[in-house]
């Protein structure tokens, strides 16, 4: 069931959800070297109802199945606080090229900015769009860390995940050119610290 409508291009919930836990599912796939990502017609995502008694995983691989899509790999990307209701965001790579159908439509992805909150306040507007590039930020960086992960993906989504990068490396590259405090700080390969660093920002998480 769909959850989810259109309020300038951000997700807004459904009167009689608010209260309630919505798993979010983002599919994407390749067309060519092109990536797309699925919504419902006429929505700004895909968004079920989820049951304590559920894992979220399972109730996205089993929704996916429902709709006749087949994952490689399913990760959880962010979480937001939207209109009293708690959103869980899960990215769905889909094996195949097949994306239009009768209940779906296939949009191209386009490159965003992520929204920024402060460093105790959330983002006042998040947008579908951005939580998408929130998520292939993550699948990039799993790409590299993850071995199988890696392997799942193939090489087309290697060639075009080749262009994300987690932010806190950016950002911090960026400080140290506007600030000259010398190189930037290099962290470890287990990433835990550019996770914590990506909640203290304000970002999604």
């Amino acid at each position: 069931m769909l959850w989810s409508a259109t309020v300038t291009g951000c997700a807004q919930v459904d009167q009689g959800v608010a209260g309630s836990a919505l798993v979010e599912i983002l599919p994407v796939g390749l067309g060519g070297s092109t990536p797309w990502w699925l919504r419902p017609r006429g929505r700004a995502s895909w968004a079920v109802r989820w049951s304590p008694a559920a894992h979220p995983r399972q109730l996205v691989i089993d929704s996916l199945a429902g709709e006749g899509f087949r994952p490689s790999v399913v990760h959880s990307t962010s979480w937001r606080h939207l209109e009293g209701c708690l959103v869980l965001t899960h990215l769905a790579v889909l094996s195949g090229t097949s994306c239009d159908g009768a209940e779906f439509e296939a949009v191209p992805v386009r490159r965003r900015i992520l929204a920024r909150g402060g460093a105790t306040r959330p983002p006042a507007v998040i947008e579908v769009e951005q939580v998408i590039e929130h998520a292939l930020r993550h699948l990039a960086w799993l790409a590299r860390d993850d071995a199988l992960v890696g392997r799942c993906l193939g090489e087309g989504w290697s060639r075009v995940l080749n262009g994300y990068a987690m932010e806190p490396f950016r950002a911090m590259e960026l400080e140290a050119a506007l600030t000259g405090i010398g190189s930037p700080l290099v962290l470890d390969g287990t990433g835990s610290q550019s996770r914590h660093l990506l909640n203290a920002s304000g970002d999604l998480s």
